[in-house]
């Protein structure tokens, strides 16, 4: 797994707040058409719900785990 690393803001856990968290990646590009797969096959399942909603608000964490993507915790 490459170094590389996404700045990702997120819905946060506690009270709404924001919170900033890094995924390790085997490389952008290879994880957005991971991606695009990953939620095109959970839509055309059924998992879905009303409304405009980015992926990872839909989906949450694991969507970018389902992937191969680590989530690292404040960047460490």
């Amino acid at each position: 797994m490459l170094a590389s690393a996404i700045d990702v803001l997120a819905p946060g856990l506690s009270g709404g707040l924001i919170e900033a968290r890094w995924l390790q990646t085997d490389g952008g590009y290879a994880m957005t058409s991971r991606v695009a797969c990953e939620v095109a096959l959970r839509l055309a399942t059924g998992d879905r719900r009303p409304g405009a909603h980015t992926p990872g608000r839909l989906f949450g964490p694991s969507l970018a785990e389902s992937v191969g993507a680590h989530i690292l915790a404040n960047g460490a």
